[in-house]
């Protein structure tokens, strides 16, 4: 069985500069009601469309891309290694001080923050009976918001050059 392939610029794609392939399969190997299936997919379009080469990112596309991709294999390479120890603490540290501004939040009091080595931490503290409902809710999941918010922070003063 035999197929067409069209090359043409395409508005299906996510960039204007893309060079896309159509592939026109026979009836028996793909039914219309297949390919209209996905929501992503107009109702009119009767092929099989995919981003064909290089030509579809621009270059500070393509940067960002290869660092980021870099960027995720070196930390996979070193996430068992010594040298990242340091920031996973700072992490884990950042993570319980957030645990411990959502108890002064709800005028708790903190008794104390722990950082283990093994990378786990607590943080010790106390608010009055008439306040514990909502501490619960404020205490408990502001320590992922506040490690999120403390690393977004870094970020943006690491990006302005005035702080670097």
């Amino acid at each position: 069985s035999s197929f067409l392939v069209e090359f043409s610029d395409s508005p299906y794609c996510f960039c204007h500069k893309c060079i896309a392939v159509r592939a026109y399969l026979p009836v028996s190997a793909l039914s219309p009601s297949k390919l209209t299936s996905n929501i992503f997919m107009p109702a009119n379009f009767d092929g099989i469309h995919a981003v064909a080469g290089p030509f579809c990112c621009s270059e500070a596309q393509v940067v960002l891309l290869v660092d980021y991709s870099l960027y995720i294999v070196i930390c996979l390479l070193l996430w068992h290694s010594r040298v990242l120890l340091p920031l996973k603490l700072l992490a884990v540290f950042l993570h319980e001080l957030g645990h411990a501004m959502g108890a002064w939040l709800v005028c708790g009091s903190v008794q104390a923050i722990e950082v283990h080595a093994n990378q786990g931490g607590v943080t010790k503290w106390s608010v009055s009976q008439a306040r514990m409902k909502l501490a619960q809710h404020v205490v408990l999941p502001a320590g992922y918001l506040g490690s999120a918010a403390w690393g977004g922070a870094i970020i943006v003063a690491g990006a302005r050059p005035d702080t670097t």
